[in-house]
């Protein structure tokens, strides 16, 4: 069965700008059916003109099949059909096709309070780089020099400072997910309901950090096993 081949082009904290992505896809008669990181694959099908999409941040302690009785009984309610996980299983993807169909949250504090688990991972995903970054900071300039008396060619050395680099970027760039998937979440505490201006193509820029930075550290290595083990 023929699928189409979409690159997200937005981070997953921008619950809005990702469902009207979507919705621009099924306006165009594409149907979302899987995620890879941020490829995502369509079904072809007829134009659906009215398909409107929500996400509901997936909660710790919900059940692995999809979201709760009572989460699917308030979608259902309001005219709402469950469709799957999307994001990594970060959220539950709802849809409909009833223009007249209310939401299932009426006020900002709700959506609020559903986030907080989201807005929890990206704070560890930043702690977890940052002390992935100390450990590397430690092996560079205590263990490899001091314990295993590795010598640094200028060609190594450069990687190194390279890698470095961009594992400072990748640490920043995680400190800016979590801050604004905060200052999202601040929003609707303070009963600011419309979403913030999405910004396009981020999702590159993280893929391609993620992608360097593993690349280069693995290369490091590859040329430090010869001193390690002679």
């Amino acid at each position: 069965m023929k699928t189409v081949l979409k690159w997200n082009p937005y981070l997953n904290f921008e619950i809005a700008a990702q469902e009207q992505w979507l919705e621009e896809m099924a306006h165009d008669g594409l149907f979302f059916r899987s995620r890879l990181g941020y490829l995502t694959w369509f079904q072809p099908g007829k134009p659906a003109p009215f398909r409107r999409f929500r996400l509901e941040p997936v909660r710790e302690g919900d059940p692995l099949s999809g979201p709760s009785p009572d989460m699917a009984e308030l979608f259902w309610q309001a005219g709402w059909r469950y469709e799957g996980f999307y994001c990594q299983s970060l959220y539950y993807l709802f849809f409909t096709d009833d223009p007249e169909a209310p939401e299932p949250y009426t006020d900002p504090q709700s959506k609020a309070l559903a986030l907080e688990d989201l807005v929890g991972q990206f704070r560890r995903e930043f702690w977890m780089s940052l002390a992935g970054m100390v450990f590397f900071l430690f092996y560079d300039l205590v263990l490899e020099p001091k314990v295993y008396s590795v010598s640094f060619t200028p060609l190594l050395l450069s990687l190194e400072l390279l890698a470095l680099f961009l594992l400072a970027a990748a640490l920043l760039f995680k400190r800016r997910l979590w801050r604004e998937a905060r200052r999202t979440q601040r929003r609707l505490e303070d009963g600011d309901g419309a979403p913030p201006p999405p910004v396009r193509g981020l999702s590159a820029w993280k893929l391609a950090l993620d992608g360097s930075t593993g690349v280069l550290i693995l290369i490091c290595l590859a040329m430090l096993i010869p001193q390690l083990i002679g």
